[in-house]
């Protein structure tokens, strides 16, 4: 008896996906992270719809008439739409950048090509699935979006439907993107960077220098560029779409059809990634160092720096030569470090970039580094008269610090979980090494990696300080508030990590401390104004007392992120309580917000953001509760290591009479 066929379309389905597409909807319906990705997004465009009301009504512009009433659903449906384009960008590169490049890791890659499928079966079967996961996402707006048209005009349903078509393409955009990096890359954190920082580059580096370089020539030349950014940027595209003014005035001016006309480069650019991504499969990936070595001119000058460091060697030679005499007298402890005594861990970051073995990463910090410095120095050159505005250098310092704090939450948050699924970690858990060595050894592994960007604010600051953007004691406050909020982002990272099973499970429950101080804390000045003060301390307490016990029971990852976000922000709240008088609705929200303080530390005239509370107390408590975090994290950390890791009894009687045995045959 033969089996019932299939329907033709599951057929057609199977044929032109294959079965990785079904089987990776199956995985995806029973992990968390998914579940937890929506509640994200959904709390997110509560606080955006929120803060958009007040801004609405505080200007006083509340009224219940229909042109007002027009306006506020039009700001709603901009402010629903942004939220959903930014969620794109944000989110499908933690899905999807992890596919092939971890099977690759899990060294299961080999196994799928030896199998019937095909290479474009793998490869769309793959994105298909995750694609399918944020279609979802996105759609879960649209009954936002319709309650909203409910509310009055303002909005046409044409420009509702061209605003979801332009968030389609740029699922597309970024999901090839996404793809095409996994395939070539050898680590997941390789994928990530290099997506977001490519992303970054077509999407906002672009549009900047071309900004910055026509902004003094002709309005002729400047319409033109606008053109050709709205053909070839999925953001130009958006723009339009979601701005109805922009709208009508490119279908008067170039027709109705330019609009289908700006899906066509970026859909092009898109299939030639997929399409290479699907060539370059099988094909082992190649470090872009070692791919540029191979050529001639490269070689030529490989050749000569080889020789300039050869004289150099000499040099230093002869010099250790002439002054070896004075160096006899400096310490051994000081002249040569003793490396038995620092961190194994470190030790081998520091030997070989343990995060970043391609040098992909480092290659992407130093170029981002040259970007800025030469985007500020085109500003200077062309714009003379904004190079000394605080606007200019709260743009520049801030960018360059969300930059280092997302790097930071990267590799803090792949840390230990890479390690462990590349078999290392299990490794280094029947070793002599303690928790304390364990994770002190991460965090600097994480420092070692972000070292080469993380001067880079610095210096920006330093330069607008001499400008007079900014004044010193401001500039230094706003650089070590954001220091040491990458440091307690690291600890949360490395918390997450360590827990964690699988990278995306790692990156989203990094991103939910700052998702909760950034977005979480201004919510409550939405709800409840000038008197959000009490509600944050009930908040507060509630949060931490409800994760305080979910700890005692089971340490999960979500566990983990959640309880060390409730002590940041019970600490945070405890810090900023005295600046609450009812009166101001910036505090005490505004006194733990990290963004808000170095933001407003970099303006010339600090004074103004913080009203009649003195600004260095305000930042010194601040301070004092980023410090007690980030002390009790590392105490937490090191006390639950051996249960956030799973080291058993076993393990740890092995590991404790090979110490005694190694100290006896010492002795």
């Amino acid at each position: 008896m033969e089996a019932p066929s299939l329907p033709s379309w599951r057929e057609d389905q199977r044929r032109f996906l294959g079965p990785i597409f079904l089987k990776e909807l199956v995985e995806m319906a029973r992990r968390w992270r998914y579940y937890s990705t929506r509640v994200l997004y959904a709390v997110t465009l509560l606080v955006m719809l929120l803060l958009v009301w007040e801004q609405f009504r505080w200007f006083g512009r509340a009224r219940w008439s229909f042109n007002a009433r027009a306006e506020l659903v039009l700001l709603l449906q901009m402010t629903v739409s942004i939220v959903q384009f930014a969620a794109v960008f944000l989110f499908v590169p933690m899905f999807l950048c992890g596919t092939v490049v971890g099977e690759r890791e899990d060294q299961t890659l080999d196994l799928l090509l030896t199998t019937h499928l095909s290479d474009r079966e793998i490869v769309l079967g793959k994105l298909a699935s995750r694609v399918v996961a944020m279609v979802c996402l996105i759609l879960c707006g649209l009954p936002v979006m319709s309650l909203i048209m409910l509310s009055g005009g303002g909005v046409e349903p044409e420009a509702l439907w061209r605003t979801l078509a332009v968030i389609f393409l740029a699922i597309l955009y970024a999901g090839s993107h996404a793809i095409y990096f996994s395939v070539i890359s050898t680590s997941t954190l390789e994928a990530l960077v290099r997506t977001y920082w490519w992303l970054a580059v077509w999407l906002i580096g672009v549009p900047l220098l071309a900004v910055a370089a026509l902004d003094d020539a002709p309005r002729s030349v400047r319409m033109a560029a606008l053109g050709v950014a709205l053909f070839v940027n999925p953001v130009g595209a958006f723009v339009v779409a979601a701005d109805g003014f922009s709208y009508n005035l490119m279908a008067r001016q170039l027709g109705p059809w330019f609009f289908p006309a700006a899906f066509v480069l970026p859909a092009a650019w898109s299939l030639f990634l997929l399409w290479r991504a699907v060539v370059r499969l099988r094909q082992t990936p190649v470090p872009f160092l070692l791919r540029l070595r191979r050529r001639s001119f490269v070689r030529r000058l490989a050749k000569w720096r080889d020789r300039a460091w050869a004289a150099a060697a000499k040099l230093w030679g002869w010099l250790g030569q002439v002054f070896h005499p004075l160096a006899q007298g400096i310490p051994f402890s000081i002249r040569h470090a003793d490396d038995e005594k620092r961190n194994p861990l470190w030790l081998r970051a520091r030997r070989a970039p343990v995060l970043d073995r391609t040098g992909h990463i480092r290659l992407i910090q130093r170029t981002a580094f040259g970007f800025a410095v030469s985007l500020v120095l085109l500003v200077a050159i062309l714009h003379p008269g904004d190079i000394d505005d605080e606007e200019t250098s709260q743009a520049f310092v801030a960018i360059a610090w969300g930059a280092v704090a997302g790097l930071v939450a990267l590799f803090a948050a792949i840390s230990l979980v890479g390690e462990r699924r590349r078999g290392f970690l299990d490794l280094v858990l029947v070793t002599p090494l303690t928790g304390r060595e364990i994770v002190d050894g991460t965090f600097l592994v994480v420092w070692q990696h972000v070292r080469p960007l993380f001067w880079l604010p610095w210096l920006l600051a330093a330069f607008f300080c001499w400008t007079g953007a900014s004044i010193p004691p401001g500039a230094l406050a706003a650089c070590l508030t954001a220091t040491l909020f990458c440091c307690l982002l690291a600890w949360h990272g490395i918390a997450c990590s360590l827990t964690a099973r699988t990278v995306p499970a790692a990156l989203v429950a990094t991103f939910v401390l700052p998702l909760v101080l950034l977005f979480g804390a201004p919510l409550l000045i939405a709800m409840f104004e000038d008197d959000h003060g009490p509600p944050l301390w009930l908040f507060a307490t509630l949060f931490l007392v409800a994760t305080w016990i979910w700890s005692r029971r089971s340490l999960g990852i979500a566990c983990v992120a959640c309880f060390s976000s409730a002590v940041h922000l019970a600490l945070a709240a405890l810090a900023s309580a005295w600046t609450y008088d009812g009166r101001h609705d910036e505090f005490p929200v505004a006194a733990m917000h990290p963004g808000f303080l170095v933001a407003s530390l970099l303006d010339d005239r600090i004074e103004r953001w913080f009203r009649d509370r003195p600004w260095f107390v305000v930042v010194e408590c601040y301070w004092a509760a980023l410090a007690v975090s980030i002390l009790w994290l590392r105490y937490w950390l090191i006390r639950h290591f051996d249960r956030l890791a799973e080291r058993t009894i076993a393990e740890l009687k092995q590991y404790s009479n090979e110490r005694q045995r190694d100290l006896s045959t010492f002795h």
